[in-house]
């Protein structure tokens, strides 16, 4: 394993069939979520363990009561480190495993499955790009491959399926929400560049991000089509970052760079015959327009046009004509096979990472 900084958000291991004496520990130290119906209560909140929280499900089906227990755990807060390098494993492993022995049992530990991971990246972008930027993202699918667009917030661009989430977002406008939420009553008087922005660095304000998570059905699916075991191990790696944010986020951004409808057309002219030209510059203006579930109706061979336009490095989607700008650099250089990932042995998924926070 070669040690590379690696980009891991978060991590999550369950636990079932938990004991009695557990179960009233955890009910009495844990908070009770409003419940969704009546056959399913959640309780959530902290451990002791810095950079340790708990979900706690009780699922009652015909009175037979399921235990569940979530542990997730942020490993960059976890073992007090900046950066994760993919040597970093082993200490991981060792530090969790003495310190949630404290908490849970052996019983309980015996039963843990690896359920989640989220890898994640960070791009310096300015601010207008930024903004850009997440409004051609926000022109996506409604629904791409079972992932369903919801609109949480007006700054980021959140996908939910049952095996994997999506979510871009700049970093900024979610520490301000997050402090606003926190620390203020009165949210609408808030004076944010006073009271937020000095306690707030230069790097997070310009950082959009990218994250995938991967939940349990989609590690059990790379089990089935690519032999990965269901274990830590084997997505604890800088490769396997570049490969799950290749292979979940491409399909929904999309290789190549953005153009406006000009210089778009200019790049085109050079390799394609007028008629072609046209046809694409068509498609990429109802593409921007109305958004990709309409342009999707409305081209039925929408796939080939894509990668008429993907083949020579330009995004399907256009900078909008009052953005400002001409020209904006794909922040992701995705790989032109997922697989790539493994072959080249000095490449690394970005130059500079950042806090994970």
């Amino acid at each position: 394993m070669q040690n590379k900084n690696i980009n891991i958000h978060t991590l999550e291991f369950s636990y079932y069939n938990i004991k009695e004496d557990e179960h009233k520990k955890l009910i009495k130290t844990l908070n009770q979520q409003e419940q969704k119906g009546a056959e399913t209560i959640y309780y959530s909140g902290h451990s002791l363990i810095r950079g340790i929280r708990y979900r706690y499900i009780i699922i009652n089906i015909h009175n037979f009561y399921t235990r569940i227990l979530k542990v997730i755990i942020n490993p960059s807060q976890f073992l007090f480190k900046k950066y994760l390098m993919s040597d970093d494993y082993i200490e991981f492993i060792k530090k969790y495993y003495i310190e949630i022995s404290k908490e849970l049992s052996k019983e309980t530990l015996s039963t843990e499955k690896f359920t989640r991971i989220d890898y994640f990246l960070d791009v310096q972008l300015e601010e207008e790009i930024r903004k850009t930027l997440l409004k051609i993202y926000n022109k996506a699918p409604a629904s791409l491959n079972r992932l369903e667009k919801k609109n949480r917030y007006k700054t980021s661009v959140y996908y939910n399926s049952k095996s994997k989430n999506i979510n871009i977002y700049s970093r900024y406008e979610k520490i301000i929400d997050m402090m606003l939420k926190d620390n203020f009553k009165d949210v609408e008087n808030v004076d944010i560049e006073k009271e937020i922005d000095p306690f707030v660095n230069e790097e997070i304000k310009n950082t959009l991000r990218f994250e995938v998570q991967l939940k349990r059905r989609k590690i059990k699916y790379y089990l089935k089509q690519d032999g990965t075991i269901a274990d830590l191990f084997n997505y604890w790696n800088a490769r396997d970052a570049e490969y799950f944010i290749n292979d979940i986020l491409k399909p929904l951004i999309y290789k190549g760079d953005y153009y406006n409808a000009y210089h778009a057309k200019k790049k085109l002219e050079e390799v394609y015959n007028e008629k072609l030209t046209n046809k694409l510059i068509e498609f990429q203006n109802y593409l921007s327009k109305f958004g990709f579930t309409k342009a999707k109706e409305s081209y039925k061979n929408y796939h080939q046009l894509i990668k008429y336009l993907t083949d020579i490095n330009i995004n399907p989607y256009l900078i909008p004509n009052n953005a400002g700008f001409k020209y904006i650099k794909n922040p992701i250089q995705f790989l032109e096979k997922v697989i790539d990932a493994y072959k080249a042995k000095e490449e690394v998924l970005t130059d500079k990472q950042t806090e994970v926070i």
